[in-house]
């Protein structure tokens, strides 16, 4: 018979016990981790969408005034009331306040015609060779109720598939020529060693129902944005080709309200409008959602966040990167890619040093990471002088200096008289 394992623990660490004197009310801050005040507030507000009973097949209904979705009738002539709404400018200075006031600002010609050119090429192609070799991401494909399978595609994990979004991660004026600006935005509202947190391009065609009003960076606030959005429209567009959905000061009003408390009355939703090479710089906290194509070509916009080097990201790049799309990254790549971080993200407790998991992700593409696993004072001389790929990293060879314990004489592990000097690890791995 198999002994109970909970026989021998203390009463008070029974997990019946603990559940006994653990009441929701009593608890420390599970009244704050589970408040959804703020996502009720919007629900009733009906900013979430809703299959409409008159609507069409996929439940969009474009003559009723009252859906969020609808931003010509009484939206607009609230705007036009309340406005004026940020418009495109190449002024860094009219971007700053119209950031600070309405949660976004538009960068005016982002994109040269030629660097346009090159990007909605690379991303129509990418999607149609993605289409024929049946690995297409398509809206909804992994629910079990799939009504769009064949209208919204996203191309994910965009590093991999152009030398122009590799360009434009780094902020490149050759492939970016707002690149500069958008960067010092970038820095003034996430910090300077941001992060990619995921780059993709997303294709609304006709048929398409409108998302959900949300925010990318979810319900806790912060003083700060800790994301922002950017949103690179490849063709213009409008409220006729499914341009983004957007709540002017949404961000602000939230600030004020806690994401706690309900939300008051929000002012109207307005489709953004724009020329092809318009890059939008939004606030995270920003309520926002794709609008609904009702044209008959797809509309092409690339989607990037950044975000502090101490959050997660939700494309895990180190694994997700090609090889050889790694081989020949700049340190400026590596480093928003999360493959240089400050302590965060590293592999067997390594995360601080300059290019390490770079060489770290290559020995593992080649089969030659060694990862270090139960060691004891009885084991075998084989298993303490094996070539544990930490060795090799720059942290181990410099403890290797000063390991009086150690058992076995270590191979010389330098190739400099200088301890310090950061030999690359896949050279002393081959």
């Amino acid at each position: 018979m198999k002994p109970n394992k909970n026989q021998s623990l203390p009463p008070e660490f029974l997990p019946e016990n603990v559940q006994a004197n653990s009441p929701e009310s009593g608890q420390l801050f599970t009244h704050l981790l589970k408040a959804n005040e703020f996502q009720k507030s919007l629900e009733k507000q009906g900013l979430f969408f809703t299959p409409s009973p008159s609507g069409g097949e996929n439940g969009v209904d474009l003559d009723d005034d009252s859906l969020y979705y609808n931003t010509q009738g009484s939206a607009k002539a609230y705007w036009e009331k309340n406005g004026p709404l940020p418009s495109p400018t190449k002024d860094i200075k009219q971007l700053r306040n119209d950031f600070r006031e309405f949660g976004y600002c538009l960068v005016e010609d982002a994109l040269s015609q030629e660097q346009l050119h090159t990007m909605r090429t690379r991303v129509v192609e990418q999607a149609e060779g993605e289409r024929l070799a049946g690995i297409a991401h398509f809206l909804n494909a992994s629910r079990d109720q799939v009504w769009d399978k064949d209208i919204t595609q996203f191309v994910d994990c965009l590093v991999n598939k152009g030398v122009c979004f590799r360009g434009y991660i780094e902020n490149d004026p050759e492939f970016i020529q707002a690149g500069p600006l958008i960067e010092q935005l970038v820095h003034e509202t996430v910090g300077e060693d941001f992060i990619i947190h995921s780059c993709l391009c997303i294709i609304a065609r006709k048929g398409g129902r409108p998302q959900s009003l949300h925010q990318d960076k979810g319900f806790k606030l912060n003083e700060a944005p800790l994301l922002t959005t950017h949103l690179l429209y490849l063709e213009d567009v409008s409220y006729l080709n499914g341009s983004t959905l957007v709540i002017p000061r949404s961000a602000k009003i939230i600030y004020e309200s806690g994401y706690q408390k309900p939300v008051g009355n929000l002012p109207p939703p307005i489709n953004l409008e724009a020329k092809a090479g318009t890059l939008v710089l939004m606030d995270g906290y920003t309520l926002h959602g794709t609008g609904i194509n009702q044209t008959d070509h797809p509309r092409h916009m690339v989607v990037m966040s950044c975000i502090p080097p101490w959050q997660r990201t939700q494309e895990l790049h180190p694994i997700s990167l090609r090889p050889e799309v790694l081989a020949n990254a700049s340190e400026k790549l590596l480093k928003r890619l999360t493959f240089m971080t400050e302590s965060i993200g590293g592999i067997e407790g390594h995360g601080m040093e300059a290019g390490l998991l770079r060489g770290m992700r290559q020995a593992i593409d080649e089969g030659n990471y060694v990862r270090v696993g139960e060691l004891s004072p009885r084991s075998s001389k084989e298993e303490l002088t094996r070539a544990y790929t930490w060795r090799f990293t720059t942290t181990g060879r410099r403890a290797a200096m000063n390991q009086p314990e150690r058992r076995y004489p270590q191979e010389k592990l330098w190739e400099s008289k200088d301890p310090l000097e950061q030999t690359p690890l896949k050279r002393i791995i081959h």
